[in-house]
């Protein structure tokens, strides 16, 4: 057999070639490098490897005979055209495949004249020959899928273990980046005026409180533009938060509003406050916060995205990471807008290690 590996991470492996004279001739397999299903193929595969061995080992000895000679399989398919596998990216781009080819002036259906026993071997060596090339590209299968699995980086837009693909916003002809999104059920994590060390994540619930109120933003994902802002009753006041300018803090930001990315947990963007989550929208920047009219901070850092469903409908709760597997711990089935503001300064005794962290997140999301 010839082997050509001529790719890194591809998800098709092509059979080229007489598959024994037994199994109909010239024909094509293809076997798509799915991860989802390594697990349940190499079950399969491990008895099927092991008995390849046991025929092939069977093999030689007859070959062998009284004799005690022999050359092996390549031996044994000289005179025809060999099985090869050869690895590439795509089904539109096949790899050139190497082949032998009879030797002049052989007739390469009388390779080997003699007793009938040879003529038996001829038989049986077709028939393991198709056996181990199965066996042989099911196990290429299962290790790309497996090295595929992990070379996968981390990063917005890609993550291990995913099972699907969709195409970016800016696949579509009819993407405008445009995201009109409004928030309401809210509740808040904390209060204005708690003592440090405060908890303001509230992933346990424990000290969350319903605020009146809405949270709006007009953004252009596209321009890195737009509009957010949160006004809300608080029992202190009439809160206003509102985003004065849009800026990319880290390279995922994609200049300081981001649409469909994975964030947070894991995904090797943003903090691991949250679980790791699709992200719809996002956005990142400075802004001031009033109350009942009065600046309350200026020019402090702010942070939005309306997310898969974080907390838990009834309880609100959050878990951080799943039990097993790369997904994010989310509901998919379920959304939410989480916004915070932060001060530059920072207090690790608190958590989030900022001075101030002012933190909210809407239940209920409606998108026009």
């Amino acid at each position: 057999m010839v082997v050509a590996l001529l790719a890194v991470g591809v998800t098709v492996i092509r059979v080229h070639g007489d598959i024994g004279r037994g199994g109909g001739g010239a024909g094509v397999v293809d076997v798509r490098a799915d991860a989802v299903h390594v697990r349940a193929v190499r079950r399969r595969i491990e008895p099927v490897a092991a008995g390849v061995q046991v025929e092939a080992a069977e093999l030689k000895s007859e070959e062998a005979g009284p004799s005690g000679k022999h050359d092996g399989l390549r031996q044994a398919a000289h005179g025809r055209s060999i099985p090869t596998v050869a690895v590439h990216r795509d089904l539109e781009h096949a790899a050139p495949v190497a082949r032998h080819e009879p030797s002049p002036g052989r007739d390469p259906c009388n390779a080997y004249p003699g007793d009938a026993r040879e003529s038996n071997i001829k038989k049986r060596r077709a028939t393991k020959g198709n056996t181990m090339l199965r066996a042989l590209v099911i196990l290429l299968w299962s290790s790309i899928a497996t090295s595929s699995l992990a070379q996968t980086e981390r990063g917005p837009r890609s993550q291990p273990g995913t099972r699907m693909g969709i195409y970016t916003p800016e696949q579509h002809e009819l993407y405008d980046g445009r995201f009109i999104v409004r928030g309401t059920r809210i509740y808040q994590a904390g209060t204005l005026s708690d003592e440090p060390p405060w908890d303001h994540m509230g992933d346990d619930a424990s000290n969350l409180r319903p605020v009146d109120g809405e949270i709006l933003l007009d953004v252009d994902e596209i321009e890195n533009t737009g509009t957010f802002r949160a006004e809300l009753e608080l029992p202190e006041g009439r809160y206003v938060v509102e985003l004065d300018r849009f800026h990319e803090f880290s390279p995922c930001q994609d200049g300081g509003i981001a649409a469909f990315l994975f964030e947070h947990g894991n995904s090797g963007c943003g903090d691991a406050n949250w679980p790791k989550s699709l992200l719809y929208v996002a956005g990142w920047g400075y802004g001031d916060a009033t109350l009942d009219g009065e600046a309350l901070y200026e020019d402090f850092e702010i942070h939005f995205m309306v997310t898969q469903g974080m907390r838990d409908r009834e309880t609100l709760r959050v878990m951080l990471e799943p039990d097993s597997g790369e997904a994010g711990a989310v509901n998919p089935a379920a959304q939410q807008l989480d916004f915070y503001i932060r001060s530059p300064e920072r207090n690790d005794a608190n958590h989030p290690g900022r001075e101030t962290f002012d933190h909210f997140f809407a239940m209920e999301v409606a998108w026009r």
